[in-house]
């Protein structure tokens, strides 16, 4: 039985069916904003890292600058210590 819109026969070439892209378009715009909203954070993400390694960097400049000032603050007190105690 044949439908009344459907052709008994079909030639060569003929096209048998559309197919509706809009849903496809769609999921491939929405996993290309996931790709470019995990780039995004990805950028982020490294420049907060590369901020946190700079401050820590300048943190443990400054802690060694106040462990050798303490250290020759140290030093001066014993040899002012030891030159008391010599005389």
């Amino acid at each position: 039985m044949c439908w009344p819109w459907m052709p008994d026969r079909w030639k060569k070439g003929q096209v048998l069916a559309r197919i509706d892209p809009s849903d496809t378009l769609l999921a491939v715009n929405t996993a290309q904003a996931g790709i470019d909203g995990a780039r995004a954070y990805t950028a982020q993400s490294e420049a907060q890292y590369q901020r946190q390694v700079a401050q820590s960097r300048i943190v443990i400049a400054n802690a060694q600058a106040r462990a050798a000032v303490a250290q020759a603050q140290a030093g001066t007190v014993d040899i002012g210590t030891h030159r008391a105690a010599a005389r």
